[in-house]
C-alpha cells in the first residue's frame, strides 16, 4: 500500500527552484494584498506588473512539475 504522506525524493536543484518560485509568488501576492486599496496610476502599473509576475511564476511552477513527472517516468 502506498503511503501518501511519504515524500518522493527530489533533486536539490529542483527543490531550490521550487522554493525560489514559491517565495517570489508569496512576495508578489503580499504586495497585491498590501496595496489593494491603492488606486493611483503608479499603483495600477505596479499591480499589473505583480499580476503578470504571478501568472509567469505559476506557469513556470506548472512546467517544473510536468518536467519532474516526465523525468520520474523516464527513471521507472
Amino acid at each position: 500500500m502506498f503511503d501518501y504522506n511519504t515524500r518522493i525524493p527530489m533533486d536539490e536543484e529542483y527543490e531550490e527552484e521550487l522554493d525560489t518560485i514559491r517565495g517570489k509568488l508569496e512576495n508578489n501576492r503580499n504586495w497585491l494584498a498590501d496595496n489593494e486599496n491603492c488606486h493611483s496610476s503608479e499603483c495600477d502599473k505596479e499591480r499589473a506588473y505583480h499580476e503578470d509576475r504571478i501568472s509567469s511564476l505559476e506557469h513556470r511552477l506548472e512546467e517544473l512539475k510536468e518536467e519532474k513527472v516526465l523525468e520520474d517516468d523516464d527513471h521507472d
